[in-house]
């Protein structure tokens, strides 16, 4: 009767200590939930909101931030629709009941490619409208450093 006390008692300590290893400390958030602060993108740290680093010392005003931030979130609904749409037309238009067309998807996802480019491109140029021409000064001095 007493080993049976010690095996049990035993058997609680070791399901109750594996348990304990195998439990997670922090359960997995939603990406919903991320909490507001610093965070990174390609190993550089972004301000709040996602200040991205080279706006970060050009002492922009906050009708420019707020302009900025518009902008990019605007490009940002604008991208994504479009790239939806254009990813969907060019595999449709690949694929036939015959095959794969090779020669057509490389045709389509190239044109698909200069659209996103020519996007950029007018992106940026909206961008550059936002500055003054320090900060446009102070902006390409930063990335000159930066090679």
């Amino acid at each position: 009767m007493k080993s049976i006390k010690i095996l049990a008692i035993a058997s609680v300590i070791a399901t109750l200590g594996l348990s304990s290893l195998f439990a997670e400390e922090n359960p997995p958030m939603n990406p919903q939930d991320k909490p507001m602060g610093m965070y990174k993108h390609h190993g550089k740290k972004m301000g709040h909101r996602g200040e991205m680093p080279m706006f970060a010392n050009l002492n922009l005003t906050d009708a420019q931030k707020k302009s900025l931030q518009d902008l990019r979130q605007g490009a940002k609904g604008d991208r994504k629709n479009s790239m939806m749409k254009r990813h969907g037309d060019v595999m449709a238009n690949s694929i036939t009941a015959n095959g794969f067309d090779k020669a057509k998807f490389i045709q389509n996802s190239t044109k698909e490619f200069n659209s996103m480019i020519v996007q950029r491109a007018d992106h940026m140029e909206k961008v550059f409208a936002i500055l003054t021409p320090a900060q446009k000064a102070q902006l390409a001095k930063n990335l000159q450093e930066k090679k």
